[in-house]
């Protein structure tokens, strides 16, 4: 920081200096911190009484002085305001300070009012003040003007107004020039609407309405319009006050418990008042003005809160604003509190409902812009790859609603690994908020791979049926063995549709969630439910799992409870003892493709536009890649240790991967906790139970063992069918020899 000395005084360069000084050391931290009132935190700093300005009139007056020297005699020279200012943390102190300055100068202040048609009769019009066009007030912009609300202050001196002649003005419409009534408002005076009043736009007629709906006490909402027959062109539109009309009469509606839903408040009181405009000669010529209302009128400040007055998120700057905080990634609530935060909240305020739309609407706007970005990306990649596979669904008008893409080396992995995938939707990947859908798999290091992803408009039959569609044309017509995902219904359906062969299993994970959730009154009243349930879901056999839920049925009347009816009737679709024989790579829930998805979190989010979530995603690819490719040097260039002395093992580690042969042998350490009681022996055929020495015999497995052609082995845990690893059953009886089967 440098200090120009100028011709001040020595004085006043010492408190110039002074105040350079505490700057710099508030800047660098020297400057102690305390506590201030309920903070109990010492993070405030005190500013010295002598730099501060006491909150009265004369001080600001002197501050103004000090700024501006001599302000009623420069105030005409052209650059003098623009070359000083004032800086104001708050609109309130603006205003506070424009209104002190007015004070300030030799003159009055003088309102100048608009009028939106005009008469022929000289005599009428020349009796009447000077009413210039609303345009010409705006473009007004005089050097050193001050101008606060709808007041000029106006030194007539020096300010000259150019003579009209009002017979060089047409005659619009069939009303003549008249004084109108005006309303006095917190701001000025508004002129009362009048039959035959012209405008040049009807959006400028709605504005005038609404401008005197806030100065009496009412809003306004558009109603009724009329068109040509001819042209079709609207020629009427009618502006009613927003407590017209009564509200329709509906049955009460009812929720999930049978409770009924309390109706809203009554608005509507049928209120007659209303202008109407029709369109003649080019102009919006007021028809019928009715100004009679069935109600009490509002107060100013509470008008400011009806809907047509209350325009504050309508504005440029709190879109801005709101655009700058969903950029935070701060959630809509919070954004809308933000904002309230900084504003008077007289004038309406900002609701989260308004966030939402913005946010909404900037999305529409956007996303066919970004799609033409997307499409451009995709197909450079093809152009690079001819076996890299995108497809791209517009809706009936040609925009963007949804897409799918797999590269080279997503396609070539399915063809190995197709035995199960997960497809879990998931958000906030993306600025347009489209659900990210990725198709997850396990590789042969039980690593997550990805067999492509798509970016969805919305989550109903129509789009999964599109997506599945899409992705089964990227694999040749290949169907997955099975697929894992939550229980949507929508999705459900479309499984059905295009995967007819394909085993649909619901996620093991949001099962017990909505458990949680369905059946408190059982958790409350009984503690055995629990653990009579998980015997039933952890049931071997199919017959068995059956029985054990009539049980459930007897002793806890879960046939009373709807969601754990429905959930039965889908059991083949969730119950373990119908999922005993299908190979599901260990996985039992959609937590593979959440884990994904939080991988990705490192790389988008959504503030991350269509074309750069594409880019984001395929370097998020590269890591991923790089690891896979870090665990096959691993499990080629390098031998696994031996545990013990069994030939299995040596077996296993010819086969098995790094990572699964570390599950393998605690596998087959477990054995040697096992104890085995023969059942019975047919020929070759022999079977056991097999156990911990601890468990009770009752919860041992039983394990079939024949070796009449090659080794054939069965374990009741069903780990090999499941997760193609040898249980610490099967090890127990299998030392010699992986089984064949």
């Amino acid at each position: 920081m440098r200090i120009f000395e100028g011709e001040s005084s020595s004085a006043e360069n010492h408190d110039i200096s002074t105040f350079a000084t505490w700057v710099l050391e508030v800047g660098n931290g020297n400057v102690s911190m305390n506590s201030v009132g309920i903070h109990t935190e010492a993070e405030w700093i005190r500013i010295p009484d002598d730099m501060l300005i006491d909150d009265d009139n004369s001080s600001v007056i002197r501050l103004i002085s000090d700024i501006y020297v001599d302000l009623p005699s420069k105030l005409h020279e052209d650059t003098y305001v623009q070359q000083e200012v004032i800086l104001a943390p708050r609109n309130d102190d603006v205003d506070h300070i424009n209104f002190l300055m007015l004070d300030m100068l030799p003159c009055k202040i003088k309102t100048y009012f608009s009028a939106d048609s005009a008469t022929t009769d000289r005599t009428e019009a020349c009796s009447t003040q000077f009413l210039p066009t609303p345009e010409y007030l705006h473009s007004l912009n005089f050097p050193g003007l001050l101008m606060v609300d709808d007041g000029i202050n106006v030194d007539e001196d020096h300010l000259e107004w150019a003579e009209t002649d009002v017979n060089d003005i047409d005659e619009v419409g069939s009303g003549t020039f008249s004084t109108p009534k005006k309303v006095d408002d917190e701001k000025g005076v508004v002129n009362t609407p009048f039959v035959g009043q012209a405008f040049d736009r009807w959006e400028s007629a709605y504005d005038f309405y609404n401008a005197y709906g806030l100065a009496t006490g009412f809003g306004i909402r558009k109603s009724s319009t009329s068109s040509s027959m001819k042209t079709n062109e609207v020629i009427s539109r009618a502006f009613v006050c927003d407590r017209e009309g009564l509200k329709r009469e509906r049955d009460n509606g009812k929720i999930d418990n049978g409770k009924e839903m309390r109706e809203r408040r009554i608005v509507r009181l049928n209120c007659k008042a209303r202008m109407i405009i029709k369109h003649r000669y080019e102009k919006w010529i007021v028809k019928t003005f009715e100004d009679i209302h069935s109600h009490e009128l509002t107060s100013p400040l509470k008008t400011k809160m009806l809907r047509s007055h209350n325009r504050f998120h309508k504005s440029e700057g709190t879109k801005a604003l709101i655009d700058c905080l969903n950029e935070t990634q701060m959630s809509k609530s919070k954004i809308a509190k933000a904002i309230n935060s900084t504003h008077d909240g007289v004038t309406g305020g900002l609701s989260t409902n308004q966030v939402i739309a913005h946010l909404r609407a900037k999305r529409n706007n956007n996303l066919g812009q970004e799609a033409v970005l997307v499409a451009n990306h995709l197909q450079k990649k093809r152009s690079e790859d001819p076996n890299f596979f995108f497809s791209m669904e517009l809706d009936t008008d040609g925009t963007f609603r949804s897409m799918f893409w797999a590269d080279a080396r997503a396609r070539d992995a399915y063809m190995t690994f197709n035995d199960v995938i997960v497809f879990y939707v998931t958000y906030k990947t993306n600025r347009l908020s489209l659900p990210f859908a990725p198709f997850t798999g396990l590789n042969h290091h039980k690593q997550s791979t990805l067999f492509g992803a798509a970016l969805l408009a919305d989550e109903t039959d129509e789009t999964f049926c599109w997506v599945f569609e899409q992705w089964l044309t990227c694999m040749h017509g290949r169907a997955p063995g099975v697929i894992i995902t939550d229980m949507d219904l929508a999705m459900k359906n479309a499984i059905k549709r295009v995967f007819p062969d394909t085993c649909h299993r619901f996620c093991e994970w949001h099962i017990w969630k909505h458990l949680l959730e369905k059946v408190v009154e059982m958790r409350d009243t009984d503690s055995d439910f629990y653990r009579d349930y998980s015997r039933c879901f952890h049931s071997k056999k199919i017959e068995e799992c059956e029985d054990k839920w009539q049980d459930l049925v007897v002793n806890y009347g879960i046939c009373r409870n709807e969601w754990l009816s429905r959930m039965w009737e889908q059991r083949e679709h969730w119950m373990r003892a119908y999922w005993r024989t299908t190979f599901t790579a260990g996985m039992k829930s959609s937590q593979r493709s959440e884990s994904m998805n939080s991988f990705f979190d490192g790389y988008v989010n959504n503030n991350t536009g269509l074309h750069e979530f594409l880019t984001a995603y395929e370097r998020a690819l590269v890591q991923r890649h790089k690891t896979e490719a870090e665990e096959d040097f691993k499990s080629k260039y390098s031998i696994p240790k031996m545990q013990t002395n069994i030939p299995l093992e040596e077996e296993a580690g010819k086969f098995y991967t790094s990572i699964i042969f570390n599950k393998f042998q605690d596998e087959l350490k477990g054995s040697n906790n096992c104890w085995h009681d023969q059942l019975s022996s047919e020929g070759t055929v022999e079977e056991y139970s097999v156990g911990l020495r601890t468990d009770q015999k009752s919860r041992w497995c039983r394990v079939q063992y024949d070796d009449s052609d090659g080794v054939t082995a069965r374990c009741e845990r069903a780990m090999f069918e499941m997760e193609g690893i040898l249980c610490a059953h099967l090890s127990t009886t299998c030392k010699e020899a992986v089984p064949d089967h």
